[in-house]
């Protein structure tokens, strides 16, 4: 994880870190420190502004700081020690604020000393690095935008280490949102349908070759959305939805998915499930003709 709340801990005040970023242990020169109330031990903090360089006991002086830095974090900005190139070298992977452009946020992200810039509109969220089936790493922001939508920022780190500013940085036009990824093989991605309402739909993801979010699921899940049939309405049940039906005024529904293209399901309390086939393209959305406000209450469309 990048970007989130706690950059680097160490227990109580020994001044060692086991094992950090490779090295037995690391020295540390702090500014500023701050409890982190999401530990499990009282005496874990999370730290502002630190320097960190390798510990060498045979060294005569081994707490004096010297020119063999190996981070050094800023303004609780995370960073991540890895091989970002396969060449058996890690490198520090972290990004932090730079300056406003207008009314929106930009970035620096670092891998090693190279770095390129990228455009967070109004604050990057959370930020991770993703890794693919073939051992490539890359850079993933989370990124908020205009009325509370999110998307994302995707670097490849190697390219980044070999081309620094002329990386390419590319966007996808789905986020997180407060999906946590827990495998780059099986991940959350949200945005919010219009097609039957405004609400968040999600698919599952994996990390592809190019670093790119990549699904093989053909419609959105939806978190079973409540709405109410108010009249007779015309849908498909039975085995693959081949059997025309009609959901009876007065049934309780909720939606379970849409491909946001014309399929809606729903399923109703005792979970028989419909399809609905719903015109989108000119507005009013419509139901053989008929006006989809028309046919169920609960609908909700913004702007």
């Amino acid at each position: 994880v990048l970007g989130s709340t706690m950059d680097a801990t160490f227990e109580g005040d020994s001044g060692s870190v086991p094992l950090l970023f490779g090295y037995t242990s690391v020295q540390y020169l702090r500014d500023g420190y701050y409890p982190d109330p999401y530990a499990e031990s009282e005496n874990l903090v999370f730290l502002c502004d630190v320097r960190y360089w390798p510990y060498d006991p045979e060294e005569p002086d081994p707490t004096g700081v010297n020119t063999r830095a190996i981070l050094e974090v800023e303004d609780c900005i995370n960073a991540e020690a890895l091989d970002v190139d396969g060449d058996g070298a890690e490198e520090q992977v972290r990004f932090e604020p730079a300056e406003m452009n207008d009314m929106e946020q930009m970035y620096t992200l670092y891998a090693g000393e190279q770095k390129v810039e990228f455009n967070g509109t109004y604050g990057v969220t959370t930020a991770y690095v993703m890794r693919n089936p073939d051992g490539k790493v890359f850079f993933y922001g989370d990124c908020s935008t205009d009325n509370d939508y999110h998307y994302l920022v995707i670097v490849d780190l190697e390219e980044l280490k070999s081309r620094g500013a002329e990386t390419e940085v590319r966007t996808d036009s789905q986020g997180m949102y407060d999906d946590i990824p827990m495998d780059s093989q099986s991940f959350w991605l949200s945005t919010r349908g219009n097609l039957f309402s405004t609400f968040p739909i999600r698919k599952l993801y994996q990390a592809g070759a190019d670093g790119m979010p990549r699904t093989q699921q053909e419609e959105y899940a939806v978190d079973r959305w409540p709405v109410t049939a108010v009249q007779g309405v015309p849908a498909f049940g039975g085995e693959n939805f081949s059997q025309p039906a009609e959901i009876p005024a007065g049934t309780k529904l909720f939606v379970t998915a849409t491909d946001e293209e014309r399929r809606v399901t729903v399923e109703d309390e005792e979970g028989t499930a419909y399809q609905l086939q719903v015109d989108g393209q000119d507005w009013p959305h419509t139901i053989e003709g008929r006006d989809i406000e028309e046919l169920f209450e609960g609908l909700v469309f913004a702007g």
